[in-house]
């Protein structure tokens, strides 16, 4: 369970700021877009400058932890269901100890 806390924090952290980033780039082209159309300028939409980076990081690093869990338990599992590792632990268990 550690090894996946630490797997998607390293790769959560690099995630979550190339999709703010992102994001904010996305915001600030809105933004300038609505005043080149010649809209008013719209007080709420300010609010655009963090909330999408905000949005855009959140829901990539939540698909990224939904994605390591699910690779993690497939993985585990496969791993310790192959035949070799099954007949090495039956092996194991039936030696005699010294």
């Amino acid at each position: 369970m550690r090894e996946l806390v630490f797997r998607i924090l390293r790769r959560g952290i690099p995630v979550g700021i190339a999709l703010a980033v992102m994001g904010y780039i996305f915001a600030e082209i809105f933004l300038m877009m609505m005043q080149m159309g010649g809209a008013a300028p719209i007080p709420e939409n300010n609010a655009m400058r963090w909330k999408t980076p905000l949005s855009m990081a959140g829901f990539g690093v939540g698909l990224l932890a939904i994605f390591e869990c699910i690779s993690f338990a497939v993985r585990r599992n496969r791993v310790d269901s192959r035949p070799s590792v099954i007949l090495d632990q039956e092996i194991a268990k039936t030696e005699p100890k010294q």
